[in-house]
């Protein structure tokens, strides 16, 4: 590991910085530091050229899924049944609203931005659902900060 002057301040490459900066979805818990953690050296060994940006990361460390650590591997298959059970739980509140204001959207960031375009006009359990999984919505749509 470098270090930045006598201050012995580590100097991170890149892609581990941006690894370690990743933000967990608000009222995730991540328990002993998530995947993040669990995943920083497979992401040092596989990832050293992934630009640093988290989805470039998140592909790489899927490309070499076969290779990663076993801790790394548990973890990401922990995030990711996580992540299923929200979005179980989204659909569940959410589908009426989906058909109603959004039939034509992808899952997924275009469907996101759908229902945040049409906030005020959702039903109080998929506001309450989007607001406890996603930080709310702000009049407008927008995500709060």
């Amino acid at each position: 590991m470098r270090f930045h002057g006598s201050s012995r301040v580590p100097i991170l490459a890149p892609p581990v910085l941006a690894l370690a900066l990743l933000v967990a979805p608000a009222g995730q818990a991540q328990p002993g530091g998530g995947y993040r953690r669990a995943c920083i050296d497979d992401s040092e060994r596989f990832c050293p050229d992934a630009g640093g940006g988290r989805r470039e990361i998140a592909a790489c460390l899927q490309e070499h899924q076969g290779e990663l650590s076993e801790a790394c591997r548990t973890s990401l298959a922990e995030r990711q049944g996580r992540r299923e059970a929200r979005m179980e739980e989204v659909r569940g509140a959410c589908g009426a609203d989906v058909e109603a204001h959004c039939p034509d959207t992808e899952p997924g960031r275009e469907r996101g931005r759908c229902l945040r375009d049409h906030a005020s006009e959702l039903s109080e359990a998929c506001r309450e659902t989007l607001a406890k999984h996603r930080g709310g919505l702000r009049p407008g749509g927008r995500r709060r900060p």
